[in-house]
């Protein structure tokens, strides 16, 4: 079970923080930046997984594409080469449970696969359509 989620900005400002059971302390979104910036591998990564103080951290980075959406593929991927290796929002997960790692990668991939490709979906105008359409079909159905 999942105890927070939390996404941060490359600077380490807390974009969205949920804290789900209460059982971690609200400052470890402070702590994985911390080691993340200060505690990287050889190569300057951090590994996705790993445990500090009895709680699991799991992350992803979820990067914005360095080209337009019609831009030639070759080109495209020539970019995504040369392109800076920081920047881009960092979607994060904690837990004192033991989860499966890959599980929980997922999760955190398709959620900034949903921040990549549709920011308009998180925007609160859309929100409030969605529950509006389903509202309807709810007491249509009844």
């Amino acid at each position: 079970m999942l105890s927070q989620l939390f996404i941060l900005s490359p600077r380490g400002d807390t974009i969205v923080a949920r804290d789900y059971r209460h059982d971690v302390a609200r400052s470890s979104h402070e702590v994985f930046f911390r080691r993340l910036t200060l505690g990287a591998g050889e190569d300057g990564e951090c590994a996705p997984v790993f445990l500090h103080d009895g709680v699991n951290y799991f992350h992803v980075k979820a990067r914005r594409s360095a080209t337009g959406r019609n831009a030639n593929v070759a080109f495209a991927s020539r970019a995504r080469r040369s392109a800076p290796q920081a920047g881009g929002l960092l979607i994060c997960a904690t837990s004192r449970d033991n989860l499966s790692p890959s599980l929980v990668l997922e999760l955190l991939q398709r959620v900034g696969h949903v921040i990549k490709v549709r920011p308009q979906l998180l925007s609160p105008r859309a929100r409030h359509s969605a529950l509006t359409r389903l509202t309807a079909r709810t007491t249509a159905a009844c």
